[in-house]
């Protein structure tokens, strides 16, 4: 399994303040281009099990400062070159596919992050082309998870987290940074406490 200091990402914590409340911000930067193809979306369709690079960013995660609610990956570097796509062969129909099957995919790494104490996942600097067709297909799984028959308190958990936890935006890090997070920070403590009756629930 990789060590938890070596993943493919470089980490840093930043602050973000709004008037008489901050907190810490930790940033997620791939450090390879990645595109998302048709093997890994075939992968995908069934729901995996948390891969190793996952459970080392998981680990990575939970050894971050304390009071770091929120978590940020990046899909473009510094120079606005783009880290993570789809394949640009997928015509529209198969956007919306994609970004169904890699929302349903990844929820079991969203619970992780969920589990470790982060209430709000920003994915900033990310390509139009990515980011309507995830919005859509997370918005379809929240409506598949509301009437789903299984285990009601991880679903009522599932919900919350597309409902609640995940911002796909194509802003600049510095705009969420500066301008979109701080408009979030009053919401945190209540979140906060959401989510641990959520996973009390789990517990019982």
């Amino acid at each position: 399994m990789p060590d938890p200091q070596d993943v493919p990402f470089d980490f840093d914590h930043v602050v973000v303040e709004t008037e008489g409340f901050s907190c810490g911000v930790l940033v997620m930067t791939p450090q390879e281009r990645t595109v998302l193809g048709e093997a890994q979306r075939e992968h995908l369709r069934s729901v995996p099990p948390l891969s190793e690079v996952e459970q080392a960013i998981l680990d990575r995660i939970a050894e971050r400062p304390k009071e770091t609610p929120i978590l940020i990956i990046r899909g473009a570097d510094d120079e606005g070159r783009s880290l993570w796509s789809f394949d640009a062969s997928w015509n529209d129909e198969e956007l919306e596919e994609t970004g169904l099957v890699f929302s349903r995919a990844v929820m079991p790494f969203y619970r992780g992050l969920l589990d470790r104490g982060i209430v709000l996942f920003v994915h900033s600097d990310w390509g139009f082309r990515e980011i309507g067709p995830i919005r859509r297909g997370l918005n379809a799984l929240a409506d598949q998870v509301s009437t789903s028959s299984t285990d009601g308190a991880v679903a009522a958990i599932d919900e919350w987290i597309v409902r609640n936890m995940l911002l796909y935006s194509s802003l600049s890090l510095t705009h969420v940074v500066e301008r979109l997070l701080p408009t979030h920070l009053r919401l945190l403590e209540r979140r906060g406490d959401r989510v641990r009756r959520l996973f009390d629930r789990v517990g019982g």
